[in-house]
């Protein structure tokens, strides 16, 4: 599934914000939520999951957060906060109406972050690779043109063989190695490995010639690996 078609799901099922205010009678306030929804969060989300060089899961957690916090803000302002002034039918059945819109969120939210947000690990050890490459030759692809580079790579399993220039750890990410670069690139092919295979670090060392096969993202490769000599 790619980015733009979750960026529309998302707006489709966070959109209940707007329905909320135009229960509560906000018709203006409902359509400005809808169009926010629709069109301003699923746009500034889909732009900083396609940019690898910024963490995804907060902007997301804030953002389902924001759409919550909306509701609530809705179903105190218009269904508690006006008691006084209504009588107790309509109270309830305006309450209930956005008590309805607040629980399907909710519903909706789960539903959306495990099938949109949760993307299934591909078993890179049995997919077959679109193609093989220098780590050397790869990063100075992505170096001349990265718009080309992630049209024709992003999200495919390539087969990527380098030196490895280091062995490090990744605060969110885990282990990774980094393989040899293109002269003067101030990056490396960064490759990370699923927590499962973490023991494959053991047998590997600085200096040492490998391939690793994984899923293009950006110029990390991510769910990788280790392909046997």
């Amino acid at each position: 599934m790619t980015e733009k078609t979750k960026s529309v799901i998302l707006a489709l099922v966070t959109g209940s914000s707007g329905s909320s205010a135009q229960f509560a009678g906000k018709k203006s306030l409902g359509w400005g939520l809808l169009l926010f929804c629709w069109v301003v969060l699923p746009a500034v989300i889909w732009l900083i999951r396609t940019n690898t060089t910024l963490n995804p899961q907060m902007p997301v957690i804030l953002f389902y957060s924001g759409i919550i916090l909306v509701h609530l803000a809705l179903a105190l302002y218009h269904g508690i906060g006006r008691e006084a002034s209504q009588s107790v039918d309509a109270v309830r059945s305006r309450t209930g109406r956005i008590a309805l819109s607040v629980l399907i969120m909710f519903v909706l939210a789960y539903i959306s972050h495990h099938y949109v947000f949760t993307d299934r690990p591909v078993d890179t050890s049995k997919a077959k690779p679109v193609v093989s490459i220098a780590s050397v030759t790869l990063s100075q692809e992505f170096l001349e043109d990265e718009k080309a580079f992630r049209k024709q790579y992003d999200r495919q399993v390539i087969k990527v063989t380098g030196k490895v220039v280091s062995i490090g750890e990744d605060f969110s990410e885990g282990s990774y190695i980094a393989l040899e670069g293109y002269p003067g690139s101030p990056t490396d092919v960064n490759c990370y490995f699923l927590p499962e295979r973490q023991a494959e670090f053991t047998i590997i060392a600085s200096g040492q010639e490998v391939s690793v096969t994984g899923v293009v993202d950006g110029r990390f490769l991510r769910n990788c690996y280790l392909n046997k000599p």
